[in-house]
Parts: structure tokens; sequence; C-alpha cells
């Protein structure tokens, strides 16, 4: 099959069905022979010359040591055999990104050669012989420095892996970070100690067995170095959710606000997605990446690398972000239908019947198996009643029906936990538990199952947090974990809820399996709220009124949280009195009422964010009040009446039409003001208005009509000589979302006109890209849309070039 691949050998049915014929010999010769191997004639007989071209061949490819040359120098022999296989099987795997090793805990040859490949492959100068020397100590340790786990400096070089205590733990760091803990070892139980156990050794045959490790070239080094790998990996990234973002390697507009839009799904930047990358955004990007445990160095005010100023720090910490299972992991958890999760959950089932873990199933889990080929159920359960009549009768159990290999793999997918869900996630750890009791598994496989479960904490999708913290709940409720691994669980999450606003629905929704990390969690939530830092306090904020709305919070804690972000509102940092708005938003009206006056005075800030958080707050706090609609109101004139000024700040102006959409209630003439705004010469306050008119109707505030109109007469605006004014329509169409699906040829015309002014073009381009998110959403659903099919568009229009540019966009 290998040498069928080769296109100058010839197509013989002898080398494509099998055979090992004169001619498969023949092909074996011409290979080697066009390599520089082999210098005999083609006759198609292994001979002694053609023998040790073979071996010269394998050995100048790492497969054969000299070490093996016992096999008589005139046959094949059985080492020439192995090496042969070996070639033939790292060809394979590296051409479909797997790799199938023994998952037993062991240091043996087939583990250590794979390792020694897989260093090789990444590009250290790494033997592969089958037995640990100090060349692939020094590999580990240059493929560590390389990933930032080591520091760069020289370390003691040794026959043995565990030389130096410091490499190891950078390796089990890094083990860690791809998502293959090494046990519960270490001070925070992440398997991180320096010391080489079985369960390092599961950890890693585990990693050399997924498809993570032949991925490991495009892993990046880690440099500092802001340059085009750097910046493609993270296009990469972002353009699974914004297709604005192009994949050239360059830090454009896009990418800049690509990232600001991602820190925005964190809960991490609450401002203007501008693509002026300045310093609200980049500190932004360094808490999010200090609290997802990604430190930028220790400068700034804390000495926690927050600093507002991009370093190396910043970029080593990003691009050690973009290296590790975080980022390798879907932004969106995965879905499955009913049916799929339905056989999946049953096939889980199953497989932890070979684990022996029949005896911990609930009545109701069984009526799951019929769903599945009963065949498997019924080996399964055979296999389950075997093993016990060998135990008994102390007999050893075939390693084959062991199922460790899979079972930890299942536990370690996230797909797997996801549609499996908690109790089959249970069964899969007390399976193992089982085995490695009865002696069928190796040593720490028990413990490699729950830390697997903790490294979804630690870097796992909503969905799949929320299922992990039910199962460590029911094994915490079973007194199988110790005191350590529930304390690493509450760093974990503590973690998570600093970091990740989008999250901490989930992880109280899981929470309500462990409710006695509750009283641990909520203080250091609430110390967060002190923090110089406004969207740490946002984020605390919103954490804890997550926990509340689970009711797993005393009524005072609220209140007394709100108490420390009352008086935060007067701070002399706009950030500060934006993320005490947004975090008492949170808490609702009982706990943030008496700070009503003050969020109301914020209206009239000089931030436009700040306008924004403070509306927002207000509206939030008061909509369901209709004795205090005239504060609303109120509200509403004070905001319309700083617009009129075009030449205020554009952060004002973006902030007051943002606010008016939070209010969600109109004036006579309120759709006058936002429709005035909507050809600003900034994009931001054009944007603003025209998410504000789309909010507005979402919430009933004015009638379809109004947007329809809206949308026809900001597309009239596509065939203006003015480019100011085609540009603004284009981002306006953009904004309005739904009803300007109708237009999306037109902004084609715009796009595709190769004489239109670049930032008309770009903007065209961009909002095409939003409005194809929109019409793709199986969950779209818009009465605008009822007209789509009615509404006019404007392509055949006759349009006449445009003018010199003769102002400017501030981006």
């Amino acid at each position: 099959n290998f040498l069928s691949h080769d296109e100058n050998l010839p197509r013989t049915p002898s080398i494509r069905e099998g055979q090992w014929g004169q001619e498969g010999k023949r092909a074996l010769q011409s290979y080697l022979k066009r390599n520089g191997f082999y210098t005999g004639p083609l006759h198609g007989v292994l001979d002694s010359l053609t023998v040790r071209a073979l071996r010269s061949w394998l050995m100048d490819l790492g497969h054969f040591h000299e070490s093996w040359l016992t096999d008589n120098e005139c046959e094949w022999g059985r080492w020439t055999t192995i090496a042969l296989q070996r070639f033939l099987i790292a060809e394979y795997e590296q051409e479909k990104g797997i790799r199938h090793l023994a998952v037993d805990g062991q240091w043996n040859v087939e583990t250590v050669f794979a390792f020694q490949d897989f260093l090789a492959r990444s590009g250290t100068a790494s033997p592969r012989t089958g037995t640990w020397h100090s060349a692939n100590n020094k590999a580990i340790q240059e493929f560590l420095k390389r990933r930032g786990y080591l520091e760069m400096r020289t370390y003691s070089v040794g026959a043995d892996l565990e030389a130096d205590e410091e490499v190891v733990r950078g390796m089990e760091a890094w083990l860690r970070d791809q998502g293959f803990p090494c046990g519960l070892q270490g001070n925070e139980a992440d398997g991180v100690d320096g010391v080489i156990h079985s369960a390092t050794r599961l950890a890693l045959q585990l990693f050399l067995n997924s498809e993570r490790a032949g991925q490991i070239d495009k892993d990046l080094v880690i440099d500092g170095k802001w340059k085009e790998p750097t910046i493609r990996r993270l296009q990469e990234l972002l353009v699974e959710d914004n297709p604005n973002v192009e994949v050239n390697g360059l830090w454009d507009i896009a990418t800049r606000q690509g990232l600001q839009l991602f820190l925005r799904l964190q809960g991490r930047y609450v401002s203007f997605t501008d693509g002026d990358f300045g310093a609200v955004s980049v500190e932004s990007l360094q808490a999010w990446l200090r609290d997802e445990g990604f430190s930028c160095g220790s400068n700034g005010e804390r000495g926690d690398g927050v600093s507002g100023t991009w370093g190396k720090g910043t970029t080593c910490a990003l691009q050690k972000f973009l290296n590790s299972r975080k980022a390798a992991a879907t932004l969106h958890d995965i879905f499955t239908t009913a049916p799929e999760q339905k056989d999946l959950e049953a096939a889980c089932w199953a497989l932890a019947l070979f684990g022996g873990a029949e005896e911990w199933m609930d009545e109701e889990v069984f009526d799951l198996l019929p769903t599945l080929d009963q065949s498997l159920i019924d080996t399964g359960r055979r296999t389950a009643k075997a093993r016990q009549v060998l135990r008994d009768n102390g007999l050893p159990v075939p390693p084959e029906w062991w199922g460790t290999a899979q079972l930890l793999a299942n536990l370690g997918d996230a797909l797997w936990i996801q549609a499996a869900g908690s109790e089959a996630a249970v069964a899969a750890v007390l399976s193992l538990k089982s085995l490695e009791a009865a002696d069928e598994a190796p040593p720490g496989v028990w413990e490699m199952g729950v830390a697997v479960l903790l490294a979804h904490l630690r870097d796992g999708m909503p969905t799949a947090v929320e299922v992990v913290c039910h199962a460590l709940g029911k094994l915490m409720d079973m007194h199988y974990l110790r005191v350590e691994v529930l304390d690493s669980a509450r760093k974990v999450l503590a973690q998570r809820l600093r970091a990740n606003a989008s999250i901490h629905q989930a992880i109280a929704r899981g929470l309500t399996a462990m409710r006695s990390l509750v009283n641990q969690l909520w203080p250091v939530l609430r110390e967060r709220l002190s923090s110089p830092h406004g969207l740490d306090m946002k984020i605390a904020a919103e954490a804890l009124a997550a926990l509340d709305n689970q009711l797993l919070l005393s009524e005072h804690v609220l209140v007394s949280s709100a108490a420390v972000l009352g008086p935060r509102l007067m701070d002399e940092e706009w950030i500060v009195r934006l993320g005490a708005c947004h975090g008492l938003a949170a808490f609702g009206t009982k706990a943030a009422g008496p700070y009503l006056d003050q969020i109301l005075e914020l209206v009239e800030d000089e931030e436009g964010p700040v306008v924004a958080a403070a509306a927002a707050a207000v509206s939030k706090l008061l909509h369901d009040k209709t004795d205090r609609r005239f504060q609303l109101y109120g509200v509403l004139r004070r905001l319309q009446a700083r617009l009129p000024d075009n030449e205020s700040d554009a952060w004002v102006r973006a902030g007051c039409c943002q606010g008016i959409g939070s209010v969600g209630l109109v004036l006579d003439d309120t759709v006058q003001v936002l429709s005035s705004h909507l050809t600003d010469t900034e994009v931001i306050v054009v944007e603003g208005a025209a998410q504000a008119l789309r909010q507005l109707y979402l919430r009933g505030a004015i009638d379809s009509k109004v947007l329809d109109n809206t949308a026809f007469e900001t597309a009239s605006q596509l065939l203006s000589q003015d480019w100011l004014h085609r540009w603004a329509a284009c981002v306006c169409l953009g904004a309005l979302g739904p009803t300007a699906l109708p237009y999306m040829q037109d902004l084609q015309a715009r796009a595709s006109d190769e004489d239109e002014n670049a930032f008309v073009h770009d903007a065209a381009k961009q909002s095409l890209n939003r409005l194809a998110i929109l019409q793709r959403s199986e969950h779209f659903q818009d009465r605008s849309l009822d007209r789509m099919h009615a509404a006019q568009s404007l392509v055949g229009y006759s349009f006449s070039p445009p003018e010199p540019p003769h102002g400017s966009v501030r981006a």
C-alpha cells in the first residue's frame, strides 16, 4: 500500500492486492534506488544488497537502531521486520493523525518510541530508538522551552526522564493544558508535582493516541513576537464566530474588531467595537488571559500583568493560550439531537458494563439500553459476569476486556460528556475504580478518571462544565472524593467564574449538585468587587447573581455585595463606574435599589460606555415598576438632549444611542433623533443608532414598518454620490439586522464595484457577512422577514462613479 502511493512505481495488481511477489520486491528495490540506498539491479530478489539498503534507509529515518543488527546480514530477519513495521505504522498514523498505543501506564519500548517520534516530529533532535537517552532529555527540554513551560536556561541532562524535577513539572503542566492531566497529585490536585507516576505515563499515552498529537506542527513557538504565525492562529480562532475576520496574518481592523467581539462574548469588553485596540481593549485582553490561567507577567498596578500596555508578556500569554486545549476546543457547546443523545448515552452505559459498574447503575438507566444493539448489551453483561467468575477463582482477566483506554478517552471527550450526561460519567469513573481494585487496570486510572473530569471544569464549554459538576457532586455524595480534590474543584470554579461571564449560568446550575462549595466561592467573588479593574467587578457581580438565581445564596449576600459596589459609582476611573453599573443591574432592585439615584446621575457622564451602562441599569431596575415609569422617560429626555450636537465626543453620542435602545421607550421625536445619526461620520455612532432602532422594535416600542422604512431609506443612500453617505448606509444596514436582509444584493453591488471607495467596500463586505450569518441561522425569527420578498432592490438604478474622498472616517 505504501509503495502503491509512489507515482513513479507501476500500479501492478500484485502490489495493490497485498501479494509479496517478484513485482513487489522489484518495486521496493526501485524505491530504495531512487532514494539513493540501493545500487544493484532491479531483479526482484531480496539479496544481501537489498537487505542492507533497506536497513540503511530505515536507520536513516530513525526506525532501525545499530544495536538491533543481530539478524544475519544476508537475511531479512525479525528486527528488520520490526523496523519496517514501525516505519509503516508511523506513516499511517501521520497520515490519519492517530496512534494506537497501549494505555497501561508502562514506560516500555512502544511508549518510549512513540514519545521520541512525537518529539522528532515537533522539530527537536530526538533520536528514535525505543530507549530513552540524554539526547531525548535535551529534546523534551527544547520542546518545553519553545512552548513557554521552561525558562531559557540550562537544565541537568541525564539518561533518565526524571533527571530534573522542574523539567517534569513543565511536562506535566503542558499535558494538563492539553487536556491530559497527570492524575491528582500536586498542590492544586492538577497532576503537576515534578514526579513521574503511573498517572503521568497514562496521560502521556492518552495524549500520544489523540488527534492533538498529530497536530503538533501547528503549535506556536512562544517567543513573544507579534508576527504573522501568531496573528494567523488568532484569526483562525476568531473566524469561527466572525466571518469578517480574514485569515491573512495581518493585524488589520477586522482582526482587531474580531478580538474585541470575542472578548465581549467572554464578558470582558463592554466598550465599542471600533477596531481601535487601545489601552482599554488591551487591559481587557490581559485580564481575561490572567483569569484563564495565562499570566501576562508581573507589571500593572497589582503586579498581575494587567497594565493596558501590550508587550512581549502579553504576546507570550496569548501564544500559550492559542496552543492550549482551550483554544483548540470549539467556542460553542456541541449539541446533538435527542435520538443521537439517547443512542450515545446507551452506548456509554454499555461500555461501562465492561468495567463492572453494573452494580452502581440506577434502574431507569437500563431503560436506555434497549435502544442500542442488543448484542452489545449482552456482550457487556456476559463480560462483566465472566470477569467476576475469573476474579472469584483467582484467574487473570484478559487485557482486552479492560476497556481502560476507551473509558479514559471517553471521559476526556467533550462530545461524550455532553451527550452522555453525568450518570454515564459517574459509571465510567466507577468502572475505572473497579478495574483498578481488581488489578485489571494500571494503578492510578481511578484518579486519572477524576482528574479528566476536573480538566473539563478547567477548560470545558458550559454544558460540559455543568455535566461534570453534577458528576462530581454524585461522587462527592458517595464519599469517593478527597478533600484535596474538592479544594481543587473549588479553585477551578472560582477561576472560571472570575474569567468568563458566558459560563456563569452553567456553573450555577452545576453547583446545585455541589452546594457545599458555594459558601467557599461567594466570599471570593465578593472580594473581587473591590478590584481596581471595572470588568473584574462586573463579572464577579454577574457570577454572584447567577448563584442567587439558583437559590444558592443567603438573602444578605447580594445586599452586602451591593454595599461594596455602591460607593464605586463615583470612582474617578470610568471603567470602575461602568463595572459598578453593570454589577448593580445584575443584582436587581431589591439589592441595588438604594443606589438608583447615583446610577441616574451617570446618565450625564462624560464617557459614552458609562452613559450606556447607566441607562441599561436604570431600565433593568425600573422597567417593571409602572409607578416609576416617569423616571425612565426622564432618562430618555436627557439622553436625547445630548444627541443633537454632532460636534460632541463620538463616544458620548454612541453611548446615548445605546442608552435609548436599552430604555425601550420612545417620545414623539425619538425615531427622528436616532435617524438623524444614521449618517454620522463615526462608525460607532451609526451602529449605535441603528442598533437602538432595532432594540426599540424588539421591545415593542416602535412598529416594524418604522424599521422597514428606515432600511429602505438607508439602502437608497447606497446610490449617493457622497462616499461618506454610502459608507454610513453600509454600516447602518449591517447593524439593522434582519430588516436589512432584502438589500444584500445592493450591498453586494458596492462590495464588488472595483471603483468603489475602500472604506465603502470594506463596510459593505462586513455588513454582508453579518447579514449572511442571520440568514443562515436556524433560530432566526423576525416579523420583518414576512415582507422580505416584497421589498424593492435598488440594483439597476443609475449610479454615478464616486467622487474622490473628501473626508476621513476614524476607525
